[in-house]
């Protein structure tokens, strides 16, 4: 038994998710250089004339530092819009042979529509308020739904290809990013209903960074699952 359009598909989401890595340290790079560039320029000045102007803080914006670091945004900019649409493209191939990644293609594009709310809300007062709250987390769950039903779809694939091990692999997965969304949903509630304090911030900072920590297994996890069933797929 073969599924060469799942191959296909699932090859192109594999190279969409390492454009999207590239893009990411792209733009950790782009901030990086941008700080340490526009502070050397403004040391340097300073250096030689003992205070900070408006002058001063302008040249620094033309430092070769920051200067790289907005060709590296642009860069990281361009190659996520190529990996969202490499992504598309991979989920309706692979949703030829498995009904889950038709429904993440359909989500994907959910995603586009509400990213762009977001992005209208957040530079409005309706960004400050509920709506651009709402518009954030539908986003979030959908970017979510996403990336479960391309491991439930690879899964079934599995299932009919007697591949038990990706089978294994693919539950662990889900666990992962049921717990990592489960623990931010906590620190979330802990912020709302028991107010502003240092006792909750802490907690509320610890359990985000724990959060962090398990989506990043998480999506290191998908990625290599997604290396996998591309092999699987290659050999069945």
């Amino acid at each position: 038994m073969s599924f060469p359009n799942a191959f296909r598909g699932v090859s192109k989401l594999l190279v969409a998710e390492i454009l999207n890595l590239i893009a990411t340290g792209l733009i950790i790079a782009a901030g990086i250089s941008g700080i340490v560039g526009g502070a050397s320029a403004v040391i340097n000045t300073v250096s030689q004339t003992t205070e900070i102007t408006e002058e001063t803080v302008e040249s620094s914006i033309g430092s070769p530092g920051v200067i790289a670091a907005v060709f590296m945004g642009m860069g990281a900019m361009i190659l996520f819009i190529i990996a969202y649409i490499i992504n598309l493209v991979g989920l309706a191939q692979a949703g030829r042979d498995e009904n889950n990644f038709r429904n993440a293609f359909f989500v994907s594009i959910a995603v586009l529509v509400i990213s762009i709310v977001a992005s209208f809300l957040s530079g409005s007062n309706a960004g400050d308020g509920a709506a651009g709250d709402i518009a954030a987390t539908a986003r979030t769950v959908c970017e979510i739904f996403v990336m479960v039903s391309v491991v439930t779809g690879i899964m079934s694939l599995a299932s009919m290809l007697n591949d038990s091990g990706m089978q294994n692999f693919g539950r662990k997965l889900i666990i992962i990013i049921i717990v990592s969304i489960g623990i931010g949903a906590v620190a979330s509630f802990i912020n709302i209903f028991f107010g502003a304090n240092s006792v909750v911030h802490a907690v509320d900072g610890i359990m985000g960074l724990i959060s962090g920590i398990a989506m990043l297994v998480g999506y290191i996890a998908y990625i290599i699952y997604l290396a996998k069933a591309k092999k699987m797929l290659r050999e069945g």
